[in-house]
């Protein structure tokens, strides 16, 4: 069967955007740079056309679009009662989050200055990602992939984590890369009241082991709201300052913007800080 090549570089990925629509196709999103909530189609929501070339927004699309088919699959069979997401590997993850810096302009635009023949001043953006260098991208992802594993999740392990309450105002947000960092523990998020969390090994271990009868972990209400300063954090550091959500979740966001920011980055643990400049944020530039 032909894929269909998408004409508009999206830079979400479009099954996790659906999930966050109302009836008629729409999300909310909370936008930093104008403090207000805003709302869109979700094929609309940071779509650039001819960002890349099509073979290569086709090339990002299948890789992303297969790999979080899978995760949906995992999700709803788990709604569904089934106990088993163990075959959800921490090499898959890592595989998403590597993809994703090549589907957020701003990151994006760091690994090309990367990558690039710096002898050669006129290569430009859309030169490096031409279809005469498409190999690059391969590249990049296999060699991205390998760092994230071998420095940001090492020795993590995959759980569920979900708000059990869906009547719940409190939900999760989507950030520009799909993932935010709380202390030592990274939630992938998967949809409003889902999330892919990954725990260091240990923590992981000595939860179950006290947790006999449970197989995910629940993030109550009270969780999520402190997640917001996190994620309005991350998203200033390294996205594009934009964050998707249901409604309830935007406007606690929207009121308390400034309260969120202030003294924030002293409340960060030193694995968050670690992260954070591993992946190039500048801490210099962050509102105070």
């Amino acid at each position: 069967m032909t894929i269909k090549k998408p004409k508009n570089h999206i830079m979400l990925p479009a099954s996790t955007l659906k999930r966050f629509t109302d009836s008629d196709g729409r999300l909310h999103y909370f936008d930093i740079n104008n403090e207000k909530i805003a709302r869109t189609y979700a094929r609309s929501y940071y779509s650039r056309s001819s960002y890349y070339p099509e073979d290569v927004e086709q090339f990002l699309s299948q890789y992303i679009e297969k790999t979080i088919g899978d995760l949906n699959k995992a999700m709803n069979d788990f709604a569904d009662g089934s106990n088993d997401y163990r075959h959800l590997k921490i090499e898959a993850f890592a595989l998403l989050c590597a993809v994703q810096e090549l589907r957020v302009p701003r990151k994006s635009k760091t690994l090309a200055n990367r990558y690039c023949d710096h002898t050669d001043n006129l290569l430009r953006l859309k030169d490096l990602w031409s279809s005469q260098n498409s190999s690059i991208i391969e590249t990049i992802i296999i060699e991205r992939s390998k760092y994230w594993l071998e420095e940001i999740f090492h020795e993590y392990d995959v759980n569920i984590c979900i708000v059990r309450d869906d009547t719940a105002t409190s939900s999760f947000l989507l950030p520009s890369h799909h993932w935010y960092i709380v202390s030592d523990r990274v939630y992938f998020v998967v949809s409003p009241y889902r999330a892919v969390v990954l725990l260091p090994t240990k923590e992981n271990k000595k939860f179950y082991a006290s947790n006999t009868n449970l197989n995910y972990f629940e993030c109550t209400q009270n969780e999520l709201d402190c997640h917001i300063s996190r994620v309005l954090t991350q998203e200033i550091l390294l996205g594009e300052r934009k964050v998707v959500g249901q409604i309830p979740q935007l406007e606690k966001l929207s009121t308390g913007f400034k309260e969120y920011l202030e003294n924030e980055l002293e409340n960060f643990s030193y694995y968050e800080i670690n992260v954070f400049r591993k992946l190039g944020a500048d801490f210099n530039n962050f509102p105070r």
